[in-house]
Parts: structure tokens; sequence; C-alpha cells
């Protein structure tokens, strides 16, 4: 019965399994359905896919390609995962990609979906690789320094593919260049033998590196090479920038404060003071340069270089190529007439030069040849042995008349002294029509005579009421085209000259001065305008006789050497000149030969005698809405001179004449511990200077030892100097100075609590005052 009994079980069991075997192969069961298309995309780091799909029976998603999970993975409710399954029905799956950028991999993710015992791809998604990239910026300079603000390089796009070149500064021996790299992977910096840099490596991002020039001579005539930014993680790959270095074998950069020397062989400084020791001379350059001095003789130069001037070469600093190297330049005492010179700072390539292949042959005004030009410091001059300069020299000039329109010179070797009796003899060139010079004698005069060109005495009856006056110890010359024409050379090419002979109270002569005439020579001191504003708001503009109408007409009819034109809006202006007159005419505007009427004038004009000068004050009526124009011809104090002064002026009040600003920040919103305002101090400060105002006065006062960037413009380089005696190149003085081009200085403080002052002048009088104070805490 057992036996039966799972016998029997057995052939149940065998039934129930046929049973569900035939159940599974139901031909009623559906066949999975995949999505018709496969889908093709290409994504960046960072970015997701949704994967959609009608799972029309269970499913399972997968996904596969190198860095699965890693670089891509399927987002399940803030899980990642590389399969996912469900149940039949519409489906949306996120894939996802890291953010992770990658210079060197491109990946590929394969999607897969599984339905009824079928497997089939859906989709393949690519992240490509991306490529290096570096971006470059450059740090702006200035003239003098790289731009900065608030202590920090200020840099500028650098246009793509094209070659950094290094920069330099005036007497400055180092060649750099500030970047900043922007790169997209981490690296170390490659560069040729002559760069360095103390940046050798950076991170992906931005970096700040200083690129400096090792300067030898293997790079001195210029170069340039590639600087790498290795991969850091992939040595065989990098990006490269081209940086190149200008040429400076032959580069000299040359300061020097003065180069004017008086008889005795002293040195002028910037206070107007003559001091032994030579002029100072710093020099930036190879080892090898030289210094020479070349005497000009008013049309051509010396055949060979001045053995009246020597330098010496005192100190050098600086162990690389370039060295700063410092001269001092002297002269010998001069017993003659005035000389000039032109100092040439030469290369060590040019420092044997000969003198004939210095100067253009075909040149006018003797100019240098090219080549040579950049290597002119300037122009040397040394007075000559003037009247109170020797113990015995008897004529001096007279300074209450001087105009500047001559120059005077002992000249005790002179031939004069060999034909005539006289024991000196001086010599006087007129370079102006309008020259008026006074002559003081240590010795009475009781006499004069004049000689012609030939040293013929000309009658006295002619020259003594036209030409020379007497008066004791002092003659007064005004210089007459009519008498020089008479008594000077008959050679219309020849220079007019004529002599004067001067006798003392025994009759016996004791000095003859021998006056010339000639328009070329030159002055020995610049007068500046003749013209200036000195109150009121008015342009001024000195017109040339070539391209103006009326400055011509005045200088042929009159010989008039300065025409003005002046524009004012102001009901009161006051002109100043250096002209002495006696008087003012008023021509019409229309017809410059034609009075003008005053009857019914809407304006008046005073000239006077201030103690400042020669003023014109003009006033116009305040109800005078019109322009109105006007020439006003200046009368000198000469009967052989008419006007040499003509000012064309114009009154309109609608004209918008900006008053002056003497002074200002070059770069005003990079400056930093430095501020510029008008003064604001008490009226003391006028005592001091002569014509000065109040307004004319300016403050640059300090707030920190060194400001960013207080480069100024100014109204020209100071004639006299108050402050910088820096002459003897003592570099711990408190207030230092550096000019940096005709209108622009920059001025350093180095010590709190300090204050001292620039002036600038204008002919005779003080125009502008530059105060410079310092107020900082000194570091501990």
């Amino acid at each position: 019965m057992k036996t039966n009994f799972f016998k029997i079980a057995a052939i149940f069991a065998g039934l129930a399994l046929t049973v569900a075997s035939c159940k599974g192969t139901d031909p009623e069961q559906p066949k999975p359905v995949f999505p018709s298309e496969q889908l093709q995309k290409t994504v960046l780091a960072g970015e997701s896919v949704e994967i959609t799909f009608d799972a029309n029976l269970d499913w399972e998603l997968s996904l596969s390609g190198e860095g699965v999970l890693t670089y891509f993975w399927i987002d399940d409710a803030g899980s990642r995962e590389s399969k996912i399954s469900g149940k039949a029905g519409k489906q949306n799956v996120k894939v996802v990609f890291s953010e992770d950028e990658e210079l060197d991999n491109n990946r590929k993710c394969i999607v897969k979906l599984t339905m009824g015992g079928v497997t089939q791809e859906i989709a393949q998604i690519d992240r490509l690789k991306i490529s290096r990239t570096i971006i470059v910026k450059v740090a702006e300079a200035f003239p003098t320094a790289f731009k900065k603000v608030d202590g920090n390089y200020v840099y500028a796009d650098a246009e793509e593919d094209a070659t950094l070149q290094l920069v330099t500064f005036p007497v400055d021996a180092e060649y750099s260049l500030p970047i900043k790299v922007q790169t997209n992977f981490d690296w170390n910096l490659s560069l040729p033998e002559w760069l360095s840099s103390e940046v050798s490596e950076g991170e992906a991002g931005e970096t700040e590196l200083v690129l400096v020039a090792n300067l030898s001579e293997d790079i001195a005539e210029g170069t340039s090479a590639e600087i790498r930014f290795i991969d850091a993680a992939n040595s065989s790959a990098s990006e490269s920038i081209n940086v190149s270095i200008p040429p400076f074998a032959d580069r000299v950069d040359f300061d020097v404060n003065t180069l004017d020397f008086n008889a005795e062989g002293q040195v002028r400084t910037l206070m107007d003071e003559y001091v032994d020791g030579g002029a100072a001379i710093t020099v930036l350059a190879a080892e090898g340069a030289v210094v020479k001095v070349l005497g000009f003789g008013g049309e051509w130069h010396d055949t060979e270089f001045a053995d009246w001037a020597h330098v010496k070469k005192v100190s050098e600093s600086g162990e690389g190529y370039l060295k700063k190297q410092n001269f001092i330049l002297t002269v010998d005492p001069n017993k003659s007439e005035a000389r000039v010179a032109d100092v040439l700072v030469l290369p060590a390539s040019m420092a044997d030069i000969t003198v004939e292949h210095l100067c253009d042959p075909n040149s006018d005004d003797c100019a240098f040849v090219e080549e040579v030009s950049p290597y002119v410091l300037g122009r040397l001059t040394q007075a000559g042995a003037q009247g109170g300069t020797e113990a015995d020299c008897v004529l001096s000039v007279d300074t209450e008349y001087d105009n500047f329109m001559y120059q005077f010179t002992f000249t005790p070797d002179s031939w004069l002294t060999q034909r005539l009796q006289s024991d000196q003899a001086y010599s006087l060139v007129y370079s102006h029509e309008f020259s008026v010079a006074q002559i003081l004698s240590s010795t009475k005069i009781s006499d004069a005579k004049v000689l012609d060109f030939n040293l013929d005495y000309v009658d006295d009856s002619f020259w003594a009421s036209v030409w020379v006056s007497l008066d004791g110890d002092k003659f007064k010359i005004s210089h007459d085209m009519s008498a020089y024409q008479r008594v000077g050379a008959e050679d219309e090419e020849l220079v007019p000259e004529c002599f004067v002979e001067l006798y003392d109270e025994k009759g016996i002569p004791f000095a003859v001065v021998d006056f010339k005439y000639d328009d070329n020579a030159g002055s020995g001191d610049e007068q500046g305008d003749v013209l200036s504003v000195a109150s009121g708001s008015a342009s001024l503009d000195l017109l040339d006789p070539s391209e103006d109408m009326y400055a011509g007409f005045f200088a042929s009819e009159y010989n008039t050497k300065n025409t003005y034109k002046v524009l004012t809006a102001d009901h009161h202006i006051t002109l100043r000149t250096s002209v002495d007159f006696v008087d003012v005419a008023l021509r019409k505007s229309d017809d410059p030969s034609s009075d003008y009427d005053m009857t019914g004038a809407p304006f008046s004009i005073e000239p006077l005698k201030s103690s400042m000068g020669n003023d014109i004050d003009l006033y116009f009526d305040s109800e005078l809405s019109e322009k109105l124009e006007f020439i006003v011809l200046v009368k000198q104090n000469d009967p052989t001179c008419i006007y040499p002064l003509a000012i064309y002026v114009t009154y309109d009040p609608s004209a918008a004449v900006a008053e002056e600003v003497p002074f200002s920040f070059v770069y005003p919103e990079d400056v930093r511990g430095a501020s510029l305002r008008p003064y604001d101090g008490d009226e003391s400060i006028l005592a001091e200077f002569q014509g000065v105002k109040l307004s004319d006065i300016y403050v640059l006062e300090y707030t920190e030892p060194e400001p960013s960037l207080a480069v100024l413009n100014v109204p020209g380089e100071p004639e006299l100097c108050a402050a910088w005696n820096n002459y003897d190149l003592d570099p711990d003085y408190w207030l230092t100075y550096e000019k940096l081009s005709d209108s622009k200085i920059l001025v350093n403080m180095t010590e709190n609590g300090k204050e001292d002052c620039f002036v600038w002048k204008d002919g005779y009088f003080f125009k502008y005052i530059l105060v410079c104070r310092s107020n900082f805490s000194q570091p501990e």
C-alpha cells in the first residue's frame, strides 16, 4: 500500500509539470517593443540626458562604457546606479555626466534596454575631451613704470598669437613683463635660459607671474623664444606663448642736471648758483660707453673734440650687462668769448667714432647723422669772460636795461688791443633789431669815438645824438640799423659792424667795444614770451608771419617781430609785456593801416608802468554783447623802432576761454597717496616772488612716502627751483625730482613733515609755484 501510494503521487506530480510547461508557450504572450530610433547625442561635462521609452513588458536599463559610475551614471532618486529595472509603462530615466572636464579622454556611454529576455541598445551618448586653453593678459605700462592700482598691476588683453615684448624704463637696467595667465589645466613652466620667473608652476585658473630677462651678450642684439606651460598631468602636452626682448647692445640712457658753466668753469645748479665740481652725468649702458664733447661754432661743429672739456668716469654699479655709470664733466676757465658744444654719450660700438663721421655734410644746420642723434645728451654752454667776472674788467652790463637781446663778452685776447691803443676789448653782438643796452664802467668816461668797419673814425656829430649817449660812468647804446648801414660793412653779405673807443678823464682810451648785428647769433639768455596775461581770462596765440595776414603785414611794414592773437570774454584783462614801450596805437582789424576811431568806442585801453612790469589794461563795457575786434600796436622806447609788438584783440562774450590750469596729474585715476589742489596758505609766500598771485600757487601733498604714479603735467621746467639741490647726486635728500619731458615731472617725498617749492618764471616775473608737502607716518 505504501508503495502504490508513492507511485500514484509521482504520476500526479508529473502531470502538474506537464501542464505548467504547456502554459509558458502560450502563443498569446506579447513580444517586447523597443524604441523605433536609437538616440545619438553629444554632451558637455555636467550635463544630463533624459532617456524616455514606453515599456510593454517588465524592463531593465543598463549603462556600459569606460568610466561608468565615475564619469556617467543613472540618477535613481539621488542614488548613482549603473542599471535600473521596473514594470511596464512609460518611463523617464536620467543619465548624468560628471562635471570633471578631461583633456585627453573621450567618454562614450552605451544605454541598453532588456525586456522579455531580449536586450537592445537604445542610446549612445558621447562626452568629448576639451582642448587645453591659455589666455594671456599683459601689464599696462606708463613711461616710467608699470601701471598699478592699490599696489596691483593693471592688465590688458594680449592680442591672440602676439609676441609679448619685455619692457624697460629710463635708466633702468631690468627688462621685465608682468603677465596674468588663465588656463584650464595645472602646469609647470618651461623657460629659455635668458628668462626667469619666481613662479614656476600653477593650477587651473588665473596665475600672475613676472618674466625677467637675464641680460648677456648672447641676446644683446635682441631675441625671441617660446615659453611653455606643460600640463602637470601629461608632460607630453603643453601650451606656449612667444616672448621677445628688443636689442639693447647699443642702448644708452642718460640724465644730467645742467650743462651750463660760467667763465671760471663752475657749473650752474637748478638754484641758479654756480658751484665747483662739474656736471654730473648718469649713464646706463654696456661696459665701454663714452662721453665726448664736440664744440659748436654757431654754424658748424668743430673738426676735433673739445680740448677744453674733460670727462672722468667716477663710479660704476650693477653686475649685469647694463651698468649704471657716473661721469663728471668739467671745463677749463674761459678767458675769451662764450663757447658752446654738444655732449654725446656713445655706446661701446661707437666709442672710437671720428668727428668726420658724426655730422651730415649735406645738412644746412650741421645736424648729426641719424645713427648718432639718439646719443646727443644736450648742448653745453660756457659764458665768456664777461665784465665783472675778471678782476681787471672795467665794463659790465647794467641789468636794469638788459633785455636779453644781445651778448656782451670780455675778449682779452682780441686783435683790437693790438690795432688800437685801448687796453681792454669787449664784444657786444646784437641779435634783435630792438636791442637796447646800457654799459657800466668802473672808470669815468670823458669821451667816446666811433670807428667804422675799416677802423676809420666817424664824425662825432653823427653818432653822439643818435646812437650813443654818455652819462659819467655809463653809456647807453640804442641799436639803429641806419647807423649800422652808414658805419658798418658796405658788403651786404657781411655782418654790420663798428667800434666804440672809450676815453678816461685824462683823454686816454681804456676800452674798445666791438659792435655787431647778427640775427643768427642767438642770445646769451632766453627772454621767453614777450606777452602774457597778467590778470583776467584770455587765450594767447603767437601768430606766424608766413601764415597769418596780420602778422605778415606788420612784419613787412614795421619790422614787427611778434604779433599775438588775444581772445577774451572778460570785461577786464591785463596784458603784460617785456617790451619797454612808451605808447600804444590802435588800428582797425579790417584795415590794419588805418587808425581806430575811439569816439564812442565800447572799450578803453590804459598802458601803464607798474612795479611788476609794462602792463596794458583793457576794459570792455558791461553792456557789450557783440564781438569786437581791433589791433593794439605797442611802440618801443627807441627812436629807430616803431612797433615791435602787435596784438590782435578779439572780445567775444560768447567765447568760452578756459582758464589755464598749470598743474595736473598725468594719470589722476591712478594716483594713490597724493593730492593736488590750489594753495590754502596765507599770503606771506607772495613776498618772496615778484608778480605771482595766490591763484597761481598749487599744493602737492603726500600722505604716503611713495604714492602711486604721481606724475604731473607742468608748464615747463622750473627756472628757479627752491627745493631741489640734488645736483651733487645726494640720494638721501628728502625731496627728489625727475624731469620726464619738457612738460612732465615726477616728484618724490621721502621724509615726513617737510615743505618746499618749485618755481616757474615767465620772462622777468614768477609765474607759478608748486608747493610740496609731506604729511604721512613713517613705518616703524
